[in-house]
């Protein structure tokens, strides 16, 4: 049993006071510093795709920017997905919000 309790001992992490634990890293960061992070506005990116049957809500996807003076890549989660058919055939629609 003792086994058992050093094993989670190493897993949990526990953070100076003022600080919190990022979930999504695993590291501590200040406080005030996460709060700013998780009241900024997120970006909402509509796009028109082909169908992919794999896309479900809430999953995480990469969008990679390839504008001149922007080199980079954002994660964003899909908050909503609409199937359509029309003359020009299948197409989904899907909004994407940028994670924190």
């Amino acid at each position: 049993m003792n086994k058992n309790k050093e094993k989670v001992n190493k897993v949990a992490k526990v953070c100076d006071e003022g600080k919190v634990l990022n979930p999504l890293t695993g590291r501590c960061i200040k406080k005030e510093a996460y709060e700013k992070k998780l009241k900024k506005e997120r970006k909402t990116l509509n796009l028109s795709i082909f169908p992919n049957p794999i896309l479900k809500l809430g999953d995480k996807v990469g969008v990679a920017y390839g504008a001149k003076y922007y080199k980079g890549s954002e994660s964003y989660t899909i908050t909503s997905i609409n199937h359509s058919i029309s003359n020009t055939g299948p197409t989904i629609n899907i909004e994407l919000k940028e994670c924190v």
